[in-house]
């Protein structure tokens, strides 16, 4: 029998989690009506259960009235059911009970019925402990049973409503997991290219034996070269459709990208890496553990790291059972910044530890042919069955001549499938060519004279030109800006932007509806030389060999194309509705989602105007002048490098934006004495990389120093820390202008705003050149920043983990253990789970177990379930029982429920406070399903 200690030990337990949930709720963010309810009717129950337990401490297990008490006690009883409140309440505010940060502000989350159910159950104990304080045990045996059966009358209801809650909450995070890893949208090109695809060609691909023998192997890889325009693009969606059949369990996966030599800003190592791993677990009925932990560890906010991504992917690949990539286009990722060949360096090893199966189209270029030289090969060219069917697809697009006589159809099929040469593009451009033709005679002369020579790409695009080139003057001059649009975009448009560009009058003050051309209208006098992709929205050119032909003549065939481009920006950015000031992200986002062109003029202008400052001096000084228009635009393209928008209600009272232009050789320089960042014309050119310029400034009177900021401002400008000439430059990794600073006099070890110096940044943002640079120029190694919120040089490096920066740093004598402010470099290491660093570190005499914030660096590895870390630190001797109470190693690994982390200090002797290693995994796995 229990006796009346035991119980008093449940309210004890009890007492406590209302405490801590009596204090989230004081802290919540917005308090609402019913938060401040909840926090009463716990209040009150809280003070009942104190009066109950001193009760029972001084009561004896003969008493009658301790019969009926003990009954509180019963599984799923009145107890049980407080504290699954309490849970409940808990788990809400914050994530498992715990913050996901110090400092995290609490928020209410509950809808109206979940604090209904929840209210209902405290009020229940409530109403029981008051009878039981009375010592009345026959109603207290009443009300108990009453409160049962009550309870027993709810759980379906209650279960029901749950189901669905966690249901749709489940699904939020998921999408919420899935748009962190990546915005990319491939599976939506892959829709639009199998949409314009003739049916049933491709099928020679499919069930070729190379390919059927590349499915049936682990980790290998099918390369596919081709020429240009042989449809590698098509092959490959026909590839990823046949798997996407074939794959027809949750141990099979197939992800994809759709590479674009347009698209190379966005598609970086990062994003191409966060788009595989979002399409393999997006398919599955639960998102792998792995990144569940990742998207936790970052708080959903931060991006992972190359690093982390990889493992990621590596890890997600080993528990599937099958694994297919199909990378198109290899040729058009960026290898100028490395993208290409992490890329590839990361599938392969992928390949070699998990068995990736990994499909790559490309042009036959030499360097990606390089990369495969052990790869089973399969040539991509156009099939003659495959085009003889596209054409027969295309017959009721033809003129009725062709339509109404079948030998003719006939020559028009073996024509072309004879003058394509393995060239599919070819075979839609040859086609399309005959659009206008509307006799045989003209139809028989066309095909006489289609090409079959090497040329025959850049004629069949001459004879397109020329088509569009002979229509009436108003079709002609559209079909003349819509692709010199699209070629000049420095991103793919999408329809909506197009149109709205084209209705931009000048001088115009507001955007007329009335002048929206149809999009229809624009497809059909361009001559076939452009498509729109119904999934995206977007409107591209049929191939890049359109955009490489269309660039070459452009300055012939329509010369004013990047003066409209920029005059048409510049238009759109001076309209009325730009000029109110917003001064919060939501608002901006609102004007962006009500303006279409917005976005990319904001955007681009700039980029835009660099070709032709000669020719819009008047237009762009009114602009830079307008300071409202200049914040509007200014706004949208900080938003692209992450900026945060500050306070700018009063903008243009604050700060005089001032243009000056003047003429040199042609060319037209802008200089402001201070934009409203505080930024100067030399600080821009030098964040840029334009050497050029920033000379050209300072010849003609610009400061290379910065120059200084009110101080009663100085707490406003939250980005402003790292912005000084020699800091951007290190920050954006050009060793030239840092240089050339230094010879300009600029001092090496200048200190931003936030104390920190150039070396520091440069080791931050990994940029390895201008570390070297400087270090050989003299920076100081140690600098330890006097701002609580800086780091020095190696701590930045240790924590972006840049291994070859941190041992360049520790080469020239950096303190491995220096640290003013908490964190030293093992520590932050630990913390990110950079393996090689942590090892380089303890080589060096890295102190093992010195403690920041009570935590140590095995406290920390521990903490973030880094389980090689924890692994690497005790194998170096780490004492696994130092630390504050509340950041000992195994707590924090008990708290994040890492078994294999729990075991590893176990059996080095972390104190277990006399459990078993059996009781605190049964605690941990409790724990976990409760979460679930």
């Amino acid at each position: 029998m229990t006796d009346p200690l035991s119980i008093a030990a449940s309210i004890i337990a009890i007492l406590q989690l209302s405490a801590k949930v009596l204090a989230y709720l004081n802290d919540v963010k917005n308090a609402s009506k019913d938060r401040a309810q909840c926090a009463m009717e716990a209040s009150n129950t809280h003070s009942l259960l104190t009066n109950l337990r001193f009760r029972l401490e001084a009561s004896t297990g003969s008493e009658p009235w301790y019969t009926a008490v003990r009954a509180l006690a019963v599984e799923n009883g009145p107890f049980d059911q407080f504290k699954a409140a309490l849970l409940k309440l808990q788990d809400g505010m914050t994530e498992g009970g715990r913050l996901k940060e110090a400092g995290a502000a609490l928020v209410w989350k509950f809808k109206r019925q979940e604090t209904v159910d929840i209210l209902n159950r405290i009020e229940r104990l409530k109403s029981v402990v008051e009878v039981a304080l009375q010592m009345d045990h026959f109603k207290l045996s009443e009300a108990i049973k009453r409160d049962t059966e009550s309870t027993r009358a709810d759980i379906p209801m209650i279960h029901s409503r749950l189901n669905t809650v966690q249901q749709s909450q489940d699904e939020e995070k998921r999408q919420k997991i899935l748009a962190w890893l990546s915005q990319s949208n491939h599976p939506a090109q892959k829709s639009d290219i199998i949409g314009r695809k003739q049916e049933g060609t491709g099928e020679w691909f499919t069930s070729s034996p190379k390919f059927t023998a590349w499915l049936r192997e682990p980790g290998a890889t099918l390369f596919c070269p081709g020429i240009p325009g042989a449809g590698k693009t098509v092959i490959a969606a026909t590839a990823i459709e046949h798997l996407e059949k074939t794959t027809r369990n949750d141990t099979e996966a197939v992800a994809y990208l759709f590479l674009n030599y347009k698209e190379q800003e966005s598609q970086n190592i990062v994003d191409l890496l966060g788009a595989i791993v979002k399409q393999f677990v997006q398919g599955r009925a639960l998102i792998a553990d792995h990144v569940l932990e990742l998207y936790r560890r970052h708080g959903g906010t931060v991006k992972p790291s190359t690093k982390e991504l990889a493992n990621a992917l590596q890890a997600v690949v080993s528990e599937l059972g099958t694994a297919y990539l199909v990378v198109d286009a290899l040729d058009e990722c960026s290898d100028s910044d490395g993208t290409r060949r992490q890329l590839l360096a990361h599938l392969r090893l992928t390949q070699q530890h998990a068995g990736l199966q990994l499909m790559v189209t490309s042009r036959p270029l030499p360097d990606v042919v390089a990369e495969f030289p052990i790869a089973t090969m399969l040539v991509v060219r156009a099939d003659s069955d495959d085009v003889k069917q596209y054409v027969t697809g295309q017959l009721n697009r033809l003129p009725r001549c062709i339509q109404r006589d079948i030998s003719l159809q006939d020559q028009v099929r073996d024509e072309i499938t004879t003058a394509i040469d393995g060239m599919f593009l070819l075979a839609r451009l040859h086609v399309d060519s005959l659009l206008d033709k509307k006799t045989k005679k003209a139809v028989l002369s066309t095909l006489a004279r289609l090409s079959k020579s090497q040329s025959a790409l850049k004629d069949a695009y001459g004879d397109a030109i020329e088509r569009i080139d002979n229509q009436l003057n108003g079709d002609s001059a559209l079909a003349k800006r819509a692709l010199s649009w699209i070629t000049l975009a420095r991103r793919p448009l999408r329809v909506t932007e197009l149109l709205c560009a084209f209705a931009v009058e000048s001088g115009a003050t507001e955007l007329d509806s009335d002048n929206m051309l149809d999009i229809e209208d624009v497809v059909s006098v361009c001559a076939g030389l452009i498509t729109v992709e119904e999934e995206s929205g977007t409107i591209r050119l049929v191939h890049y060999t359109t955009q490489e032909f269309l660039e070459n003549i452009l300055e012939t065939w329509n010369p004013e194309a990047k003066v409209d481009v920029t005059m048409t920006c510049l238009n759109y950015l001076s309209i009325d509705d730009f000029r109110p000031v917003v001064d919060n992200t939501t608002d901006l986002q609102l004007r962006l989602d009500n303006h279409e062109f917005l976005d990319y003029a904001g955007s681009y202008w700039g980029e835009h105007a660099k070709f032709v400052q000669a020719y819009i001096c008047e237009e762009a000084c009114a602009f830079l002048s307008d300071a409202s228009l200049l914040l509007c635009a200014a706004q949208v393209l900080f938003r692209k490098d992450s900026f945060y928008l500050i306070d700018l209600q009063g903008f243009p009272d604050c700060t005089s934006t001032y243009v000056h232009v003047t003429l040199k050789d042609d060319v037209i320089t802008t200089v402001c004495a201070q934009d409203y960042r505080y930024r100067t014309p030399v600080l821009i050119a030098v964040g840029q990389g334009d050497m050029e310029m920033a000379e050209l400034l300072i010849e003609h009177g610009a400061d290379p120093f910065m120059p200084g900021v009110p101080e009663v401002l100085s707490n406003h400008l939250a980005d402003s820390n790292d912005y000084s000439p020699l800091h951007l430059a290190s920050i954006r990794g050009h060793k030239d202008l840092a240089s050339w600073l230094l010879d300009k006099g600029v001092k090496i070890d200048t200190l931003n705003l936030n104390k920190e110096t150039a070396l520091a940044v440069a080791s931050r943002s990994g940029q390895r050149p201008v570390v070297d640079f400087l270090i050989k120029n003299g920076a100081n190694v140690d600098s330890i920043p006097e701002s609580f919120l800086a780091k020095s040089p190696l701590q930045m490096a240790v924590q972006g983990g840049h291994v070859q920066i941190s041992s360049m740093l520790l080469v020239a004598g950096a303190d491995v253990n220096a640290s003013r402010w908490f964190q030293p470099p093992l520590f932050l290491a630990a913390r990110h789970g950079h393996e090689q660093i942590t090892t380089m570190l303890l080589s060096v005499g890295a102190n093992i177990d010195a403690q920041a914030i009570g935590c140590t660096a095995l406290g920390q590895a521990s903490f973030f379930g880094h389980e090689k870390i924890v692994k690497l630190l005790l194998d170096a001797g780490a004492d696994c029982n130092v630390g504050d109470a509340g950041w000992k190693p195994l707590k924090n690994a008990i708290e994040g429920g890492y078994v294999s982390i729990i075991e590893l200090l176990v059996a080095s002797g972390a104190e277990t406070r006399g459990r078993t290693l059996g009781e605190i995994l049964v605690e941990v796995e409790r724990e976990r399903q409760h979460r679930e």
